[in-house]
């Protein structure tokens, strides 16, 4: 997985091509999108183009990574985590009178699959992640009503093989405390 943050206002279209294409929408100046398609140079223009999913909301389409005269538009960024500051339910559905499907505690990571995005009329803001304890997807409550936050940015290391976790650097010489396992 790639991801890729907006470092200049621009556009998601609906195509490849800029000039056979319609705005999606603007990405915000900050706003992380996920890369479905790699990197793509348009031999025409210069522009380095992907397709990309906006994590706010889901939304698709082909946005431009760097200009014909160089111009950054997005830049690399990390996968979002979040990690529970307090004990929160996760519910089935973005509206927050849905079905919970399981309590998130305290210090649990929660992967951020989308958003987050404002629930209407109330200002509240909410999350649609993946608990790292279970694997259960759902919708938790980011801000609240007060504005209150119940989850803070985390950056979170993944051990994509299994490895020993030792007391010091050089594995010769440290002694092997416990293996990690994927």
């Amino acid at each position: 997985q790639e991801y890729q943050r907006c470092v200049k206002e621009i556009a998601i279209t609906t195509e490849f091509e800029v000039k056979e294409s319609k705005t999606v929408r603007k990405l915000a100046l900050g706003e992380v999108v996920e890369v479905l398609e790699r990197r793509t140079g348009d031999g025409d223009t210069g522009l380095s183009r992907v397709r990309c999913r906006a994590v706010k909301d889901s939304k698709e389409g082909w946005a431009t990574l760097t200009g014909n005269q160089g111009t950054p538009f997005m830049e690399k960024a990390a996968k979002l985590y979040y990690l529970c500051e307090e004990a929160s339910k996760l519910q089935s559905a973005f509206e927050s009178s849905s079905a919970d499907t399981c309590s998130v505690g305290a210090g649990e990571v929660l992967e951020v699959l989308e958003g987050p995005r404002e629930e209407e009329p109330l200002e509240t803001l909410r999350v649609k992640g993946k608990t790292a304890k279970d694997g259960t997807t759902g919708w938790v409550t980011f801000k609240d009503l007060q504005g209150n936050e119940s989850l803070k940015k985390e950056k979170v290391l993944i051990c994509q093989r299994s490895i020993a976790f030792t007391t010091t650097f050089d594995i010769a010489e440290g002694k092997a405390l416990r293996k990690l396992d994927v």
